[in-house]
């Protein structure tokens, strides 16, 4: 998910490790033990394939992906460069826009995502959303509110959050998984 970090798993994952061999995806950008910055999804699904390749054999039993990840899991089991037996995806973009709507779309994610990653500061708009969703859902705002505000989240730079965001709106999935 956009600026979704692994340690929101780190409690489950815990409990499947006696069971399981449990392989983590950290993107380039969204994981503060890698200095690079989010580049594509291209490659993004480059490294994840080689590590696989390398480490597992070219096969995962199962494979889990949310939002972001549930992107890059649809295009690695498009590309089918490594075998993935089951796979859960969930809230994946998939409305493909062109270049310069990308880029638009990607500016305006990035003006509104940024400065509650980075300084923990909420705009007006989001307070607006939260004040209306607060009514309907307060067990959302509780959880909206522990992972965005409560994750230290300043390694992100504003530069791999666009080129993930651009780099979504611009996936083009061929075939029908």
């Amino acid at each position: 998910d956009n600026a979704q970090h692994y340690s929101i798993f780190e409690r489950g994952i815990k409990d499947l490790i006696p069971d399981f061999y449990i392989t983590i995806c950290s993107f380039d950008g969204f994981d503060e033990t890698i200095k690079e910055t989010f580049v594509s999804h291209e490659k993004e699904m480059e490294q994840i394939e080689a590590y696989i390749n390398e480490h597992d054999e070219g096969h995962l039993s199962c494979a889990y992906g949310l939002g972001h990840g549930g992107e890059v899991l649809c295009s690695l089991l498009e590309r089918s460069h490594i075998t993935i037996d089951k796979c859960i995806i969930d809230s994946a973009y998939f409305e493909y826009l062109s270049t310069p709507y990308a880029m638009m779309q990607a500016s305006a994610a990035t003006m509104f995502f940024y400065p509650l990653i980075k300084e923990k500061t909420i705009s007006r708009g989001v307070m607006h959303f939260l004040t209306h969703e607060q009514k309907e859902n307060p067990e959302f705002i509780s959880r909206w509110q522990q992972h965005y505000l409560s994750h230290n989240l300043d390694f992100i730079k504003k530069r791999s959050l666009f080129n993930q965001f651009s780099s979504s709106y611009q996936l083009k999935h061929k075939k029908n998984l």
